[in-house]
């Protein structure tokens, strides 16, 4: 299930995994529970299978993952 809450969140925008945690919690958070610790493998996973497409920004001078919604993850 949170593989498909990610995604949908993705289809508003690139977010990096800070990001997804807090709009679930805003849009999830009543009735889904969510921490990074369960966030990144679903990430590693929609990664894997090309629905989700990683890169690596500076911002700011650091470095920040981002992570994005492919054609397949629509």
């Amino acid at each position: 299930m949170q593989d498909k809450i990610i995604l949908g969140l993705l289809l508003d925008g690139d977010k990096s995994s800070y990001d997804l945690q807090k709009s679930m919690e805003t849009s999830t958070g009543f009735f889904y529970n969510t921490s990074q610790g369960s966030i990144q493998p679903a990430l590693k996973k929609l990664v894997q299978n090309g629905h989700v497409r990683l890169e690596e920004v500076r911002r700011g001078g650091r470095s920040k993952k981002v992570y994005s919604i492919t054609e397949e993850g629509r």
